[in-house]
């Protein structure tokens, strides 16, 4: 605006060219002072939203849980000589404590989702025991699949019935569910959209889980929905058991250890 100023001046006026360039040096001075000004605050609100944008990115990850899964049992469930109804006959020894996360890997049929199901007590084993310790929730290959017409605050709330609806539609709209979304039936939601809502239905369940059985919960999912399984399975605090054909799924939950299930029967490995 002094620029501009200075030469409407200049023009509509008959002062000494030695006045007239004193006025615009002062001109692009002040300008130059103005420029450097409005840089050195761009600069600073770009940080200070690099800053927030981060604290957004890390706030939701500390409030999705209560941290069940970092109190509670220390040992959270045990098998002793389990030999599965399907797949592999070798007796398995397991022990899963809290903070463990362990990879289950092997060819199909050879008894991983099973296995899974029969801790869960979903299914009974040929023989042995299975004790479980602490709350477990089995999420399968459709994550629980929730109903068409049903919403994912009727999901959250049945699974929670004592809960205040105020802070469960806090706890969505940190996993990105807003108010709308969340009353909406499942079927009119995108599958990012329906894994958020059936994993919260489950992890914000009453009791809360310590343990989660996964059985394959990434398949059939497109990009953003494994985004948002990953992010939330990643933030979780409690224990795991996967089963997963996925090896970026699996090492972006970065297991603890690894159980290998072929011919030679169940074998524990450190890394994937």
């Amino acid at each position: 605006k002094r620029q501009a100023r200075g030469n409407r001046e200049a023009r509509e006026t008959n002062q000494a060219p030695i006045l007239l360039g004193r006025q615009k040096q002062r001109a692009e001075a002040s300008h130059g002072r103005a420029q450097q000004i409005q840089s050195d605050r761009l600069q600073a609100s770009a940080a200070q939203v690099r800053a927030a944008a981060a604290a957004v990115h890390v706030s939701p990850e500390l409030a999705l849980f209560s941290g069940e899964g970092e109190r509670g049992q220390a040992r959270l469930l045990q098998a002793h000589d389990l030999v599965l109804p399907r797949g592999c006959r070798a007796p398995l020894q397991l022990e899963i404590r809290r903070g463990q996360r362990i990879a289950v890997v092997g060819d199909n049929g050879s008894g991983k989702s099973t296995l899974l199901r029969v801790l869960a007590g979903a299914l009974p084993a040929d023989s042995g025991q299975v004790q479980r310790h602490a709350p477990l929730a089995l999420l399968d290959q459709q994550l629980l699949n929730l109903r068409s017409q049903e919403s994912i605050l009727d999901a959250v709330q049945a699974a929670h019935p004592k809960a205040d609806p105020a802070e469960l539609r806090t706890r969505l709209a940190l996993l990105g569910l807003d108010a709308q979304r969340i009353q909406r039936p499942a079927s009119s939601l995108s599958d990012g959209e329906r894994v958020k809502g059936a994993l919260a239905s489950v992890l914000y369940a009453d009791p809360a889980p310590q343990l989660l059985l996964l059985d394959e919960p990434g398949n059939a999912l497109d990009l953003p929905a494994l985004q948002a399984l990953e992010e939330l399975l990643a933030a979780w605090p409690g224990a795991l058991l996967m089963v997963s054909h996925d090896t970026h799924l699996l090492q972006a939950l970065q297991p603890t250890q690894v159980l290998q299930v072929g011919d030679a029967g169940w074998q524990w490995r450190d890394a994937l």
